[in-house]
Parts: structure tokens; sequence; C-alpha cells
């Protein structure tokens, strides 16, 4: 009996260490929508300069075994919906839980923007605005309308919901700084949104509660999109005088629990006047952003060509906004600020005869290699302050 009972454990425990094997991914390299990254691929003997390495191959298995291991979603998942729900933490790096059941894109340089800890020096200030202020004349000795936007953080609109013990900043922000030196020292046109976004915050909520990136939801888009027309003199279907599309928006928490929001987008009466053309976008293939037809990969055209072209060159902030462009543009061509370096190559195909430049305040720390790379993609050496 005892003989018959041991066997039984064995095999038991056999099981137990083999079911994660069999299921395990061994090819790996799989993209893990819970942590936003890209899982270790199979062990490898060859070191990154491609020498052989014993430690290599110890590394590697042991990365492989962490990230592809079978059951390790379940796992994730389970733990996920267990802090989120019972202890109202995140277990997502870079996400925290704010008051009300608000959720936060948190990453260090974020909370460093809301508590004014990374403040640009004089000679930051100096080669943004001047890098800028050079692209900017560039385009416009083209006859090309410019205009530039710094998109507000869920954060700066909705602090009241982050969590107490993070203090804001209290001698302003990189946004700030930005802000006020482009008006003092260029003439250059940056749009402000923070005044328009907070003056409707107290309707419904203009960002995603429960989205762990802080993107802003239709509404807050539209009150960008009109700020955006209204600079480059095109009308618009006011705000208030929308209707609205009541509207579930699909999304997650952390890839692991369903966090689906109800939406009032807001609907201009415009919604058809325009088609898709992102077969435009064969003609790039360098481009590292234009490979989904459902993110970054957008043109559109208008079938009221008297309106003028707007070429955006932005980030995911774009997404949310690029129906409403559509509408009010006669064509519309996303270029992501990572690709920057081809927009000399994109404004000679496109001929736009708008550019705006759209960067949200956690990508501040971006834009200056963006501005030196979408210069010399114009044959513009980037003079340094």
């Amino acid at each position: 009996m005892r003989k018959t009972g041991n066997i039984v454990l064995l095999v038991f425990f056999a099981l137990l260490v083999a079911v994660p094997l069999v299921t395990a991914d061994f090819a790996g390299g799989k993209i893990s929508e819970t942590e936003k990254r890209v899982l270790a691929s199979h062990p490898t003997l060859r070191d990154e300069n491609g020498s052989l390495s014993p430690s290599a191959l110890i590394n590697s298995t042991d990365a492989w075994i962490k990230d592809n291991i079978g059951g390790r979603k379940l796992a994730s998942d389970f733990w996920t919906t267990l802090q989120y729900r019972v202890f109202s933490r995140s277990a997502r790096q870079n996400v925290i839980i704010g008051k009300e059941d608000w959720i936060y894109y948190a990453p260090e340089a974020v909370l460093a923007d809301y508590t004014g800890d990374n403040l640009l020096n004089e000679q930051q200030v100096e080669t943004y605005i001047g890098w800028a202020a050079q692209l900017d004349e560039a385009l416009k000795a083209r006859g090309i309308s410019v205009a530039w936007t710094i998109i507000p953080d869920k954060k700066t609109v909705y602090p009241e919901y982050y969590p107490d013990g993070i203090v804001p900043a209290r001698n302003g922000t990189r946004t700030d700084q930005i802000v006020r030196e482009v008006a003092n020292r260029t003439d250059m046109r940056l749009i402000d949104l923070r005044p328009v976004i907070k003056a409707h915050k107290g309707e419904d909520p203009l960002y995603f509660i429960h989205a762990d990136d802080s993107h802003w939801n239709y509404r807050g888009a539209y009150l960008g999109v009109q700020e955006y027309c209204r600079t480059f003199g095109v009308e618009t279907v006011p705000f208030e005088a929308c209707g609205a599309q009541e509207m579930v928006f699909p999304g997650n928490f952390n890839g692991a629990i369903q966090m689906d929001e109800p939406v009032r987008r807001p609907v201009t009466g415009r919604e058809n006047t325009y088609t898709l053309d992102n077969d435009f976008y064969d003609r790039f293939p360098q481009l590292a952003f234009s490979d989904s037809p459902e993110s970054f990969r957008w043109r559109s055209v208008n079938e009221d060509s008297s309106l003028p072209s707007l070429l955006c060159v932005g980030d995911s902030y774009f997404v949310m906004s690029r129906d409403y462009l559509g509408q009010y543009f006669s064509s519309v061509t996303f270029l992501h600020m990572l690709d920057s370096d081809a927009l000399g190559e994109m404004i000679e195909a496109v001929q736009p005869d708008c550019v705006l430049f759209e960067t949200v305040e956690r990508m501040l720390q971006l834009e200056p290699e963006m501005l030196q790379r979408g210069l010399a993609s114009m044959g513009i050496e980037a003079k340094t302050p």
C-alpha cells in the first residue's frame, strides 16, 4: 500500500514538472501583452558579439525559462487580478492605482514630470527651442503652415485622483518651461491644450479611467482636434454642438482584467467624408511604425479637395484623433515621431499645406533627438546653441 502511494506521489510530481515544460513556448520571442515587452527567445550558446560562451547559454536558458515556461501567463494573470481586486495595487511595473479606481501609466520619467524633478536646464531649453525654431522656419520657407502641440498627460488633467503620497510640482513642469520660452523667444505657434481640456473636465471623462497607458478618449481627442483646426484656420463642428454616440470601448488592465469603458463619442456628421489610402506607406518600407493598419499606417483622403492637407508627426495619441482629422482635412498623413529621419522624404511625397508636430508630455525627453533627425532628413544641420 505504501509502495503504491509512493508511486502515485512520484507520478503526480513528475506531471507537475512535465506540464509546464510540455506547454512551454520553445521558440520564445513572442510579445507579452501583459508586460508590454518581447519575451526571451530560445537559449543560445553565443553571446551578443556572436562568440561561443558557456555563460551565454546559462543566462539565455534562465531568461527563456522565466519568460516562456508553460502556465506563466495564467499565473501572471492570477497575480494581477489578486493584487488589483483584493489590495487595489498594480502588479505591473510603471502603473499605479489612484483614487476611485483611476489607473495611471507612471514610469519614473512620468512621476518626475508630475513632481517637477526633471526640469530642463538652460542648455536643454536652448537646444529644444533652437532646433524646433530652425525646423519651423525651414518648413515655413516652403510655404507650409506649421503648428506644434504638447498633449497633457492624464495626470496633468486629473491630478486629483493621483495617490496622496506623490507631491505635485511646485515650481512648474517641463511643459511650463517650453510653453513659456517658445512664447517669449520665437514666433512658433505652440498650441497649449491644457486650458481647453481642463475647462471640460467637469463633464464626461476626457481620458480613459482604466487605461494603463493613460491615453485620452474620443472626447479629449476631439477637443484637441478642434484646437488644431482653429490654429490652421479650418472650420469645425463645435464640441458642444456635436452629437454623441454611446459606445463601449474595449480595453483591459495589464492584459489580464477586462476593463471596458462606456464613452460618449462626439459625432460631427462628417464621419463618411473620407477614405483610407494606406497603400501609400508601401513607398516607405524603412518606416518602423507603419506595419499595422490599425495603428500608425494612416493616410486619409477627403472627398472635399478644397480643404488643406495635413502631415501629422506625432505619437500614439494620434490614434484617437485621426478620424476627426480625416473629416476636416483634404488628406491626413501620419509619420511617427520616432521615424522623423524620413520627414524630408515624406514632405516631398505629400506636399502638405500644414504640418502638425504632436508630442505627449511624457515623450518630451525624446523631442531633441527627433528634431535633429528631422532637420538632417531635410539636409539641414542642427545648429547647436
